[in-house]
């Protein structure tokens, strides 16, 4: 499988898990997602968009609160809070409905 098509299928394994209302398994979707991503480009902002995505459909890694916290002093520079962070998403286009 190469890597387009694997983030192919963890973005179609990820729209499954929300219309089936599925949070955690949405929650591991955007880890996969994150990690995945971030192998290639580790600031894209479409991996912060992800830890969040994660956090916000209630996943507990603690790894996750650590990428937001780096990824939003790298993108923001400065620390933000996650409701802050999941705004800014918004208006970069990458915010919940979107990914």
């Amino acid at each position: 499988m190469t890597q387009c098509s694997c983030w192919r299928f963890l973005r179609l394994q990820l729209r499954a898990a929300r219309c089936l209302g599925d949070m955690p398994a949405a929650a591991a979707a955007h880890v996969a997602l994150a990690r995945a991503l971030s192998k290639e480009q580790p600031k894209n902002v479409e991996v912060l968009a992800h830890w969040l995505g994660h956090l916000r459909a209630g996943g507990t890694e603690e790894v996750a609160v650590q990428q937001v916290n780096v990824l939003t002093r790298f993108w923001l520079d400065r620390p933000v809070s996650l409701a802050e962070a999941s705004e800014w998403m918004e208006t970069c286009g990458l915010g919940p409905r979107r990914l």
